[in-house]
């Protein structure tokens, strides 16, 4: 009796539309090969919940489909590590994020929308602290615009940097227009202060297979000099090369000013010489 009452139990709860060849449970008239309304499948000890909201779809052509054909999708994921690895040695194993016929590398991020309006690549966001607000930076590429096959760095939606994709060359913001208390070095001497700075050569610690020796400068030595160049990052003192430009480019400037004045002094007294060796000759007449 009590299996009788079971089968009739799943007879209702299960039906097969035979034109169309799909099983439904729960349903009286499937619309997929198999159709389950409003109900749970459970795995082991994993329940799999279906609901008019969510949907789960195997073999959407050569694809597997996760979610809905909406904008409201989501896949959250919560794993230990996340492993993505090739079925053969035929197939490389690589990933792609929108891109249109498959990655070409390891991970590649295809973007079609334009980076005037909405930044693409990647974006990395830090947590605020410090009384500081969450920032994030985006890395993209981009070939629209003045600039073509430039690598770009935009911190919260505004470009700060990019390489040049021709000719490999960094290019840094320095719009007048994001910089303000702007005073000039054209009043102070900076020639004492580079006549003390300390060209050095030397290998680094972490160059242990293939040694080359550097030439730069030491962070310590610079920051006596020029602290505005040298900053600390967790105990390690950074240097800002790009920042001795403009030092170097006064210190040739006063340079020239001096060259400029002994040049003057030197056309003076060749002309007072030239008085005196006239007098010195008229003498001896």
């Amino acid at each position: 009796m009590k299996n009788l009452f079971f089968l009739i139990i799943l007879f209702y709860s299960f039906s097969m539309d035979v034109l169309s060849q799909n099983v439904g449970i729960g349903i009286s008239a499937p619309t997929e090969k198999l159709h389950i309304d409003s109900g749970n499948i459970k795995l082991g000890n994993f329940v799999w919940t279906i609901s008019s909201n969510y949907s789960l779809k195997f073999g959407d052509g050569n694809f597997v489909t996760i979610g809905e054909d909406e904008a409201d999708d989501r896949l959250l994921i919560k794993a230990r590590n996340i492993i993505f690895k090739p079925s053969s040695g035929t197939y490389t194993g690589y990933v792609g994020i929108n891109t249109p016929s498959g990655s070409q590398s390891p991970l590649e991020i295809y973007s079609t929308s334009s980076a005037a309006s909405n930044l693409p690549g990647l974006r990395l966001t830090a947590a605020p602290g410090f009384s500081v607000p969450s920032t994030s930076w985006n890395i993209y590429s981009y070939t629209g615009g003045p600039i073509v096959y430039g690598f770009y760095f935009a911190r919260e939606g505004i470009d700060k940097a990019y390489i040049d994709g021709n000719d490999g060359s960094f290019h840094a913001i320095s719009d007048r227009n994001f910089k303000k208390d702007i005073t000039y070095l054209a009043g102070t001497s900076v020639l004492p202060q580079i006549e003390q700075l300390k060209p050095a050569a030397y290998f680094m610690k972490t160059d242990t297979f293939n040694l080359q020796h550097k030439l730069g400068f030491i962070s310590q030595d610079v920051e006596t000099i020029f602290p505005e160049l040298v900053s600390d990052r967790k105990g390690i003192k950074m240097m800002n090369y790009s920042g001795l430009i403009p030092i170097l480019t006064k210190g040739i400037q006063e340079q020239q000013q001096q060259i400029l004045a002994l040049q003057k002094e030197n056309t003076d007294l060749k002309k007072r010489l030239e008085k005196l060796e006239k007098i010195i000759l008229n003498g001896q007449q």
